[in-house]
């Protein structure tokens, strides 16, 4: 009889492995949208910040009359301003496909910003180098977020 055999021991079936993989998985997908969250903020923080206040980023570059830069910093902050809010709301747990739609969106912006600032440095050096190097953590964090979302799903 299986049910009194002295080698088996408590736990070893099936089910109970199925439970430990989907207990592991629930905290892969907890701890990925705890880093959306993180993710989200930083978005949050970076839009307000450029929106509010271009020119206090500008303060490292050179002086141009007549430039247009703070005009492209703003979008820059409102672009981040409107992934973050949508990260954000999509952290809800019964948005899965939502929440993996902005990290996505979110890392395809960031990985364009980063090839950006690498082209640049051809023509703009160190300045735009640093730009590349700020936004390769967002693109790192949101490749682990995908990544997890995909474990999860197979």
């Amino acid at each position: 009889m299986v049910l009194l055999d002295p080698r088996r021991r408590l736990g070893d079936d099936a089910s109970t492995k199925r439970r430990s993989v989907l207990s592991y998985c629930d905290r892969m997908t907890s701890r990925a949208r705890a880093v959306g969250a993180g993710i989200a903020a930083v978005r949050l923080g970076a839009g307000v910040a450029l929106s509010a206040s271009p020119e206090l980023f500008l303060r490292w570059e050179p002086p141009v009359t007549g430039t247009s830069m703070p005009l492209l910093l703003r979008t820059v902050g409102i672009r981040d301003l409107a992934v973050g809010i949508g990260t954000a709301v999509a952290l809800r747990p019964s948005s899965g496909e939502a929440f993996r739609g902005w990290i996505a969106v979110g890392l395809l912006s960031d990985a364009l910003d980063v090839a950006a600032g690498i082209a640049g440095s051809r023509t703009t050096g160190a300045r735009a180098l640093s730009s590349a190097l700020m936004a390769a953590p967002m693109v790192a964090a949101g490749l682990y977020v995908v990544a997890t979302a995909k474990q999860r799903e197979t």
